[in-house]
């Protein structure tokens, strides 16, 4: 053991360097540890791979793997995950530093991590994951595709139905939007795992403040669990149905089984001239309910068909023998009785466990339905004529109905996904704007400006975090800050607070995420996708974004303008409006001078009627201003008469600049709803 370790801490703890000479007898070697490590012997095993690890620790071939994987495996199978976890972490640094990537250790890491949820190691193995998808499409490994294809099969249900066909083509979901599909079944479009990689990069990050992707992490733990608690060896996924809910969605927070040992159930059905229903014809089952999400139809059921759980309706939970009653027969006639009398205790059952809303029967209802039921199987003993029966209906349809119906609300109305990160925060209120401008150094510059409703922070001590991280064309985090905001910035008694953050560097397509938190227990976030920056070149008229302002708030002083913006979304009446705005590389004439014109459109769109449905509801007002400059950049601010916006359901503002000397037009708009009360 001594020796082990000794030979592992060389191994792991000298720096990484590229190998460019294998050992000659590396593959055979390495095939050999592999053979012994699959038939079951790893300690005929360890000896073999730790000589080939210690001599060469990038050592790695497509076919066969690395070292490292191997070893740790040999290490995982003698019960010594230390160990194994010490060697994979290990290898993948000397992988990494050799410009190799085993898609094999890769995935161990991931499933010993997770599956043992070694917090510590969570933000590495996240990364790892990223990496792992944007690779294993070019990766010649013969184990990559096996591996991105169960990972595009958990994903899958995730991703919103327009872009799913972009990563792969799954099986059709079921009747209730399960896509799980068997394994091998997910047909790989080409590009999926870095697509899928993308995917995750643009999807929020719920905590901005620690440079980790908590969601990424929540979704590997999830999955963890789901392989060791739902396992589907015939299932894509390595999950049954349940699993795919809870990866989705997060522990449910009511979780039940209809049982069917009532009373008053066993007392129809075991009745003395009744058909024989044994309790194993009763299928076992789950259901779960997630109460705040897509209410009422957060509710899933499970039916367990010997192999794995499925989902289902309720319908699903009759037995079979019952669902077909139907005829004259004094038989059927009682095996409907008996039928109904069980679809009645499963809407008691629904209710007695608070896990989901339907159109079942009431306690009280249901009583009177039992004693009817009792008189009705007692009646069909005494007839000696089968036709003296009335016909039994068939399996009723309303049940079956219900179930689509529900099935079809529920995939409209519960979200693909859900994040437990933040569960415990409350929204917290928040209004902003953002306004691009160009920099002297040519790169964009973001302003952005916030404030919130009055009173919000009335409760005390508090102290809001502000985060902001700026996001390349590729997703890639480029830059991230933040503030704190103590409690005389944000309530200021006498007059809107508004609070300034600045961004800058960008020059292409960016993308930002926000978060405010008030912590313990508030929390707001924004994602704005795809902005762009502005123009730098000198030949093209350019125009920074307009930031609205109050206008008893605007001076000019000293040669500069002061100004606070108005961040909210509402407008009223008659109230005194502002627009600042620049304009960039502005022509110079014959004179030494610029030339440009500014026209302002105000758009008033009315609330309409439903006779007005088909009318244009929009009305306009214009006005225009000719300029003359001495710079090629100009600061301008304009007022905006709102006298005549009341009894309007939204107001846009366009600002129109066009430069006489160059004859170019740039304009950019801002929008309100205005507030009629």
């Amino acid at each position: 053991m001594l020796a082990l370790l000794v030979s592992l801490g060389l191994a792991a703890g000298a720096p990484a360097q590229p190998h460019t000479a294998w050992p000659p007898d590396g593959p055979e070697r390495l095939q050999r540890g592999l053979d012994a490590v699959e038939a079951g012997h790893p300690e005929a095993a360890r000896p073999v791979l730790e000589a080939l690890f210690k001599e060469a620790a990038a050592f790695y071939t497509p076919d066969l793997g690395s070292a490292a994987y191997w070893l740790g495996r040999a290490h995982a199978d003698l019960d010594a995950p230390d160990q194994a976890l010490r060697v994979w972490e290990a290898g993948l640094d000397h992988l990494d530093a050799a410009g190799r990537f085993d898609p094999r250790l890769a995935e161990a890491y991931l499933e010993r991590v997770f599956g043992d949820s070694l917090e510590a190691a969570y933000g590495r193995a996240a990364d790892l994951y990223l990496r792992l998808l944007e690779t294993a499409d070019t990766l010649t490994d013969a184990a990559a595709r096996p591996i991105l294809r169960r990972h595009i099969a958990r994903i899958l249900p995730l991703v919103p139905e327009s872009e799913r066909g972009t990563l792969g083509r799954p099986v059709a979901p079921n009747g209730f939007g399960i896509l799980n599909p068997d394994r091998d079944a997910v047909a790989l479009q080409p590009g999926a795992g870095a697509r899928a990689a993308l995917w995750w990069r643009r999807t929020p990050d719920p905590v901005l403040a620690t440079g980790r992707h908590e969601r990424i992490e929540e979704h590997l733990s999830r999955v963890a669990y789901a392989r060791a608690h739902f396992p589907c060896s015939a299932c894509a996924t390595g999950y049954d149905d349940r699993g795919e809910i809870f990866v989705r969605l997060g522990p449910p927070p009511r979780a039940a089984s209809i049982t069917f040992d009532d009373s008053r159930l066993l007392d129809i059905l075991l009745h003395p001239n009744a058909p024989h229903i044994s309790r194993r014809d009763f299928p076992k089952n789950a259901v779960w309910y997630y109460p705040d999400l897509g209410y009422p139809y957060g509710r899933f059921v499970f039916i367990d068909n010997g192999e794995r759980y499925q989902a289902g309706g309720l319908f699903d939970l009759i037995p079979l023998s019952l669902r077909t009653a139907g005829g004259f027969s004094r038989r059927s006639a009682m095996l409907a009785t008996m039928r109904d009398m069980v679809i009645v205790h499963i809407y008691e059952e629904l209710q007695r466990t608070h896990t989901g809303i339907g159109d079942g029967p009431g306690s009280g209802s249901a009583q009177e339905i039992y004693q009817e039921a009792r008189l009705r199987m007692a009646e069909l003993a005494t007839q000696e004529s089968a036709y003296e029966a009335a016909p039994a209906s068939p399996v009723p349809t309303e049940i079956q109905q219900e179930d689509r119906l529900y099935a079809v609300e529920q995939r409209l109305r519960m979200p693909e996904q859900h994040t437990n990160v933040l569960e415990e925060m409350e929204d917290l209120p928040v209004f902003f704007r953002l306004a691009r401008f160009l920099d002297a150094d040519r790169t964009t510059r973001t302003e952005l400006f916030w404030t919130h409703p009055a009173g919000t922070f009335e409760e005390a001590p508090f102290l809001v975090d502000f985060y902001a991280a700026q996001l390349d064309h590729r997703f890639q985090r480029r830059a991230m800050d933040g503030r704190s905001y103590p409690p005389a910035r944000l309530d200021d008694p006498q007059s809107m607070s508004v609070s300034t953050f600045t961004l800058r560097g960008d020059t292409a397509t960016y993308h930002l995420r926000l978060q405010w938190l008030q912590r313990p227990r508030r929390e707001r976030s924004y994602s704005i996708d795809s902005l762009q920056a502005l123009n730098p070149d000198p030949a093209v008229l350019e125009m920074s974004d307009l930031l609205p302002a109050l206008m008893p708030e605007i001076a000019q002083t000293g040669g500069g303008i002061r100004l606070t913006p108005y961040p909210l979304p509402r407008i009223r009446a008659g109230m005194p409006l502002a627009l600042y705005f620049e304009i960039y590389h502005l022509r110079f004439g014959p004179d030494d001078q610029t030339r440009y014109a500014v026209e302002v459109v105000v758009e008033r769109r009315d609330a309409g009627t439903l006779q007005q449905l088909y009318r244009d509801r929009t009305r306009r007002t214009a006005a225009r201003t000719d300029v003359e400059g001495t710079t090629s950049t100009a600061r301008e601010y304009i007022a905006v008469d709102l006298s005549d916006v009341r009894g309007a359901e939204s107001v846009t503002v366009t600002v129109r600049v066009t430069d006489e000397v160059s004859e170019q037009v740039v304009e950019r708009s801002v929008q309100f709803d205005v507030f009629n009360r």
